[in-house]
């Protein structure tokens, strides 16, 4: 087993000591600037206004800014390491997709299932579950924890089934049920003007 704390925060620590980092601050921040400023200058608002695309067009909406400043964060990284380190970047990236990833998530929920109280205790659990991937990744644990999930499992007829694997699943289920969901509110709401 390695050293569980030397990971990406270790690093980004080692870093901070040392006067390059405000160069990493400094393309970080104009990364997100960007970003923002571009999202802002989409002009989404008039595209959702017009009916057809409004649940596509109100996710993108929600995406833009973290994706773009994802990609920016990507396209930075390589160009900055030539003469820095860029463990703030690295650890941009992950935030940065995770922030992305729960946006959609909480979107599809809401226009999936009706408001209430339910709706808003599996967007605490998504986050929760996101938040808490990201910060294994990021304290460098994250391989650790899913070798020991698939050393455990149980034994089904001739085959091993490790918890790595039943978590997996369990994902994608949701996940398909979710934009099924998704996709079948979107239709009802069509039919529905259309009538």
């Amino acid at each position: 087993m390695k050293d569980p704390f030397h990971g990406l925060l270790f690093e980004l620590w080692a870093d901070l000591r040392e006067p390059g980092i405000l160069w990493q601050v400094a393309v970080l921040a104009l990364c997100l600037a960007t970003a923002w400023a571009l999202a802002r200058a989409s002009r989404l608002d008039r595209v959702e206004t017009s009916g057809v695309w409004k649940l596509g067009v109100g996710g993108l909406k929600r995406i833009l800014f973290p994706l773009l400043a994802l990609a920016l964060v990507l396209i930075a990284h390589p160009i900055l390491a030539h003469w820095h380190h860029v463990n703030l970047l690295r650890l941009a990236v992950p935030l940065l997709g995770s922030l992305a990833l729960i946006r959609v998530a909480v979107y599809l929920l809401r226009h999936a299932f009706p408001p209430g109280g339910a709706v808003a205790v599996f967007e605490r659990l998504i986050a929760l579950a996101v938040w808490s991937v990201v910060a294994l990744h990021i304290v460098g644990v994250l391989p650790d924890v899913i070798e020991f999930l698939e050393g455990e499992g149980i034994v089904i007829g001739r085959q091993r089934v490790s918890l790595w694997l039943m978590l997996q699943a369990l994902f994608w289920c949701l996940s398909t049920l979710l934009v099924a969901l998704w996709v079948g509110s979107a239709t009802e709401a069509r039919i529905m003007r259309a009538e």
